[in-house]
């Protein structure tokens, strides 16, 4: 199966969101002053990244698994799991498996780190965080995910349609519930809270398989319209006008029933964005034109592998700085640097064995 460059833009663009999030600290000097904090509150929404990552995978998943269902004789179920457990499994398990021998070794807080082969630490890193691998949360919440994708793909089109459109209003209710009851992150990590990002992309998969003509003129439509650019760009800025002055204003109060789900409805747009009727049957025939095309396209391939890597690279990074006074940003691009070669050397070496055994369950 080829791959859709717009697809593999889209991956990449989430993980930078992710990034640069994360590893911003390095580069804003420590000041009171208020332009500069500001810069650096509206920086953290770059964990939003994972919000795209939510809806571009039920998306895929929800599409793939809807073609395997209309495939006589496909084994649905063997296949849907074993492709999942190859692409997630392999280095999720070999990230858990190093970080529990480190912690034996040199005496590291476990916390969190027992309930990661259950995929359940996003229901307790409220509680405990694992301070090396707390951005496993997300994962968690993806495998989650991927149990109710199967059930939803296997309900007639009108009642997953009407199921998706369940999953999306339980999510702001689903906030506003945990924002005033339990402290953040819990708002964050339950994996309710991002239902309608997921609910998203299986109603857009959904269409995109079922809808027919007359769908695709309204997708055209909603990618195309200027009355679309006005809302994504409004949206966009009172999100971040909001954060400015701090963060969790977005990211873990009451404010999260509307703040999450804007942005969830921004990701899907930008996602509608990237594809093209062309790309449902996941035989995208684009090819990468400008250098920026190919870097992103790079990025995008090895997107896993750069989340996985950058949160303890940015650890390791903010360990120097403050026990050898190491130069912050001179420790950000060294461990910017060591978090793309690692993911390179993984994607190369360790992940590619396992997902070309993916194509024995196409």
């Amino acid at each position: 199966m080829k791959r859709s460059v717009g697809l593999d833009v889209f991956r990449a663009a989430c993980a930078l969101f992710v990034v640069i999030g994360h590893y911003s600290p390095f580069f804003l000097p420590p000041t009171e002053d208020p332009a500069v904090k500001s810069v650096g509150n509206v920086l953290w929404l770059g964990s939003f990244g994972v919000t795209g990552f939510f809806v571009l995978s039920s998306y895929l998943l929800t599409r793939i698994m809807l073609r395997m269902r209309a495939t006589p004789g496909a084994h649905i179920w063997r296949g849907y799991f074993a492709r999942r457990v190859l692409r997630i499994w392999p280095l999720y398990f070999a990230v858990f498996l190093v970080s529990l021998v480190i912690c034996l070794i040199i005496g590291i807080d476990m916390a969190g780190l027992w309930s990661l082969p259950t995929f359940t630490y996003n229901w307790t890193a409220w509680q405990s965080t694992n301070q090396w691998i707390g951005h496993f949360w997300s994962m968690c919440a993806e495998e989650q995910f991927y149990l109710l994708i199967p059930l939803l793909c296997l309900m007639p089109y009108r009642t997953r349609m009407l199921a998706s459109g369940f999953l999306f209003i339980v999510a702001p209710v689903s906030r506003y519930w945990i924002g005033g009851l339990l402290p953040y992150p819990a708002v964050w990590n339950f994996t309710t809270s991002h239902l309608d990002a997921f609910a998203l992309g299986v109603m857009i998969a959904s269409l995109d398989h079922s809808g027919g003509p007359r769908w695709i003129a309204v997708r055209n439509q909603i990618s195309r319209s200027k009355w679309s650019w006005i809302l994504v760009i409004a949206g966009s800025s009172g999100i971040v006008l909001l954060a400015a002055n701090d963060p969790l204003q977005v990211l873990g109060s009451l404010n999260t029933w509307y703040t999450m789900l804007i942005v969830a409805l921004i990701a899907t747009w930008v996602l509608m964005c990237s594809t093209t009727a062309k790309v449902v049957g996941d035989n995208a025939d684009e090819e990468p034109q400008s250098a920026g095309t190919r870097l992103m396209v790079w990025l995008g391939v090895r997107s896993y592998g750069i989340y996985v890597f950058h949160w303890p690279g940015r650890m390791a990074g903010m360990w120097l700085v403050t026990t050898f006074g190491l130069y912050p940003p001179l420790a950000g691009l060294m461990f910017l640097a060591l978090t793309l070669a690692v993911a390179y050397a993984s994607y190369r070496w360790f992940e590619s064995p396992f997902l070309r055994r993916k194509e024995l369950f196409s």
